[in-house]
């Protein structure tokens, strides 16, 4: 597992810096502002089809070897970025680390919901974080100082290479990962069918519907602003590279320092409550950001990382509680499906807002964005409270 999340802190690093080094990119590549949406974007189908089908993949090869194998690609995916003499290869390495990320996250997740309680999952978020933060930093440093957008990339592809020659070294001593295991059948004629029902079932049953759109609408804020906010600040406030660059790491940083937070005290909160007042925190966060008073709009930065901090781990959590244990790996699989969907669509669409209107209007979309998160989670919430107090599951 400190394997693993040493990658996950690896893969996380790029997610922070594209943001940062994307001016110096789009210049180099000749492309328009708004492309950087595209980037996320085109992950995405490589991010469903890793994390789709990692758990037949660890069966079959065993978890060692499909990590060891996603670790490879990731890496191979941030040289190719860092060396890309033209557009179309940077979007190439972005569809390769969106297979590697999905390949490792809907299997850790649900594993950990699983075995491991909310500290837990706030730990494995944490290590994402810790890359995220870092990756922003040493992109910031590298511009201000004068250097290429390339030189932070290739540091990331080092450092990405000597965690994959890791996961390769320790591919036959790694524990199993996997998700979490579906119910067991006893009479397979009869369940092929009885599974297709669950499964119908399952999708359409309005809990398991309010929780893929928090999840969507989720990681679309966190994407959204992570993405965007060092060109809204360089481009709207008048802020230098350096400042901006600066802020986004804090941004990153508060949400990485409140997973390890949670880390410490999760498994002894209210999940519910801290859902409640995660969101409506986020919120205010936005409004502190657009308002700018004074001048002190990006301390809604870190308000925001912070607030935002515990959401994603709760939510995995909580939804076995939620949907049943028998249910939990599918809709989790699901669950993660919708949040890489959410963030490269967030992303885009903000980005086309930007563009298009101008980029004065991202920090109003922030904030209908966060709202939309507290109101979703609203109903999330009065629909598993009512299932609770009815004393059994959602229908299947």
């Amino acid at each position: 597992m400190l394997g693993v999340a040493l990658f996950v802190v690896v893969l996380g690093a790029p997610d922070g810096a594209v943001g940062v080094v994307w001016p110096s990119l789009r210049a180099t590549l000749d492309r328009p502002v708004g492309d950087l949406g595209l980037l996320p974007l085109i992950a995405t189908a490589p991010y469903l089809v890793g994390s789709s089908t990692a758990g037949p993949a660890g069966r079959r090869f065993d978890a060692g070897h499909h990590i060891a194998a996603a670790a490879v690609v990731g890496a191979l995916g941030i040289a190719a970025w860092a060396a890309a003499p033209a557009w179309w290869i940077v979007l190439a390495a972005f569809a390769m680390q969106g297979w590697a990320c999905g390949s490792l996250d809907a299997a850790l997740n649900a594993q950990v919901a699983a075995e491991h309680g909310i500290a837990r999952l706030g730990l494995l978020h944490a290590t994402y974080g810790v890359g995220a933060t870092g990756g922003p930093v040493l992109a910031t440093a590298v511009l201000v100082l004068g250097g290429s957008w390339r030189i932070p990339v290739g540091v990331m592809a080092v450092l990405a290479a000597a965690a994959a020659t890791t996961a390769v070294l320790l591919r036959n001593t790694w524990p199993a990962v996997h998700a979490a295991p579906s119910p067991r059948h006893d009479d397979h004629d009869h369940d092929d069918h009885a599974h297709d029902e669950r499964r119908t079932g399952t999708l359409f049953d309005p809990i398991v519907l309010t929780t893929l759109a928090l999840f969507f609408v989720y990681v679309a804020l966190e994407g959204s602003i992570a993405v965007w906010a060092f060109t809204f600040l360089t481009r709207v406030r008048d802020m230098g590279d350096g400042a901006a660059g600066t802020w986004t790491a804090v941004y990153w940083g508060a949400l990485t320092a409140g997973r390890f937070v949670l880390a410490a005290v999760g498994n002894r909160l209210d999940p519910n409550r801290l859902l409640g007042a995660a969101t409506a925190v986020a919120a205010v966060g936005t409004l502190v950001f657009w308002a700018d008073v004074g001048g002190t709009g990006v301390v809604g930065l870190p308000i925001v990382g912070l607030a935002l901090a515990p959401i994603f781990p709760v939510l995995i959590g909580v939804t076995p509680r939620r949907v049943g244990e028998d249910r939990s790996a599918t809709v989790i699989g699901w669950s993660v499906a919708a949040a890489a969907a959410g963030g490269p669509i967030g992303v885009a669409l903000l980005g086309q807002v930007g563009q298009r209107n101008g980029f004065a209007h991202l920090a109003p979309a922030f904030v209908a964005t966060a709202v939309a998160v507290a109101a979703v989670n609203a109903a999330a919430t009065r629909l598993a409270r009512a299932n609770a107090n009815a004393g059994q599951p959602p229908p299947r």
